[in-house]
């Protein structure tokens, strides 16, 4: 009676995790692969070019603007920005002026400067003026 319960138990449980050369997988006919994720910058699969380094900053500076005070990891999903590339452009960020860096508690806040906003108002201007002539930036 031991026996059938513990085969029964057994048929419950979870597929083991199979560890491949390259990433772990999920053996099941339910499981499947996970979607490849760009990190910042790389182009997605349609043909897009990737987001250059200023596109990347004004992404950070306009999800500060609009959210207001922002930790990091909401910054790096507003911005969609990968764990690795954050934090040097949050530094960069932050020694030129544009954000403000205070310790909240355990974690550090960033809020737009009056230089940050002025540096996204510029930009934007640029943009429409590109624009305006038929080119993207």
């Amino acid at each position: 009676m031991l026996k059938q319960r513990a085969k029964a138990s057994k048929a419950l449980r979870p597929q083991r995790m199979e560890y491949g050369s390259r990433e772990s997988r999920v053996t099941g006919s339910w499981a499947s692969p996970p979607p490849p994720s760009p990190s910042a910058g790389e182009a997605a699969a349609s043909g897009e070019r990737p987001r250059s380094a200023l596109k990347i900053r004004l992404d950070i500076l306009e999800g500060v603007r609009d959210n207001g005070p922002s930790r990091s990891s909401r910054i790096i999903c507003m911005a969609n920005l990968s764990g690795r590339a954050y934090p040097e452009y949050l530094r960069e960020l932050v020694s030129l002026g544009l954000l403000s860096e205070e310790r909240d508690g355990d974690a550090n806040s960033y809020t737009l400067t009056a230089k940050g906003l002025d540096f996204v108002n510029r930009v934007k201007e640029a943009q429409a003026f590109a624009a305006a002539l038929g080119l993207t930036m």
